[in-house]
């Protein structure tokens, strides 16, 4: 069947149920189209911070020459992009199709022929931007970010309870100013701050504002990699429930620690 459900279109049917409803599936291809333009979209049934990210560095080599396709729910992350290409909110959008056990920034560079460019993601933040944040809420250039919190597909795999995390905050509080983000469900680790709900981007112009990061893989992590600062992953075990090979960068700005060490 050519139909699958590459994203979770939910459709409420005289009160009762929800249904999803499936939609075509269409590829990302490496061809230029009838408008001269190459043609990009997010991760195959994969929409979260972390997905588009991953499509940054491809977005950065072919420069003026795609447009990256983003499905109307996602458009908060329409801003990733800015100066790095064109952006069109459509319910009609193609996918990159999903390569186990390959980086999903290398993916989609080796589409492309782009086999040995950088994959970490990169975005641009103004100067302006990242002042009003700073004196909004009185980040210092000695503070920290921490989240403890990930997609909830993922929290069984990748989230640790407040006691694995409160004597590393306590730790870590010593020295610098700790700043909770992330799911406003999770307990706040004494003593870190908690921050209140910003948006993505204003949220990107918090972590570029900080530059260090610690707390589980997930689309902060990544966005933290992306403004050019800092993280410490806390990471589970690799196969068969976490990939190493398809989120983590090679990067010395990167340190991975396992749960058990």
């Amino acid at each position: 069947e050519d139909c699958v459900f590459i994203r979770s279109t939910l459709q409420r049917v005289k009160g009762r149920k929800l249904m999803l409803q499936p939609i075509p599936k269409v590829f990302v291809s490496n061809k230029v189209e009838s408008d001269g333009l190459f043609h990009i979209g997010p991760c195959d049934n994969a929409f979260g911070l972390g997905d588009f990210l991953s499509a940054t560095p491809l977005a950065k080599k072919l420069g003026g020459k795609c447009v990256m396709h983003i499905p109307p729910e996602s458009e908060r992350y329409a801003f990733l992009f800015d100066g790095l290409c064109p952006v069109k909110t459509s319910d009609k959008f193609p996918v990159f199709q999903y390569t186990p056990g390959i980086h999903f920034a290398r993916s989609k560079l080796n589409l492309f022929g782009f086999k040995d460019s950088p994959i970490e993601p990169e975005i641009s933040i103004s100067d302006y931007d990242v002042y009003q944040t700073k004196a909004e809420f009185g980040l210092k250039p000695n503070d920290i970010c921490f989240c403890p919190t990930c997609a909830r597909s993922w929290e069984s795999i990748r989230m640790r309870p407040e006691e694995f995390w409160t004597p590393i905050i306590s730790r870590i509080a010593k020295k610098f100013t700790v700043y909770q983000t992330g799911d406003a469900e999770y307990p706040t680790i004494n003593p870190a701050i908690r921050l209140p709900f910003v948006s993505v981007k204003q949220l990107a112009a918090i972590y570029k504002a900080v530059g260090r990061y610690i707390g589980v893989n997930t689309g902060d992590s990544h966005l933290m990699v992306a403004v050019g600062g800092k993280v410490i992953d806390v990471i589970p075990n690799e196969e068969p429930v976490f990939s190493y090979k398809e989120w983590l960068y090679d990067s010395p700005r990167v340190k991975y620690v396992n749960f058990s060490k």
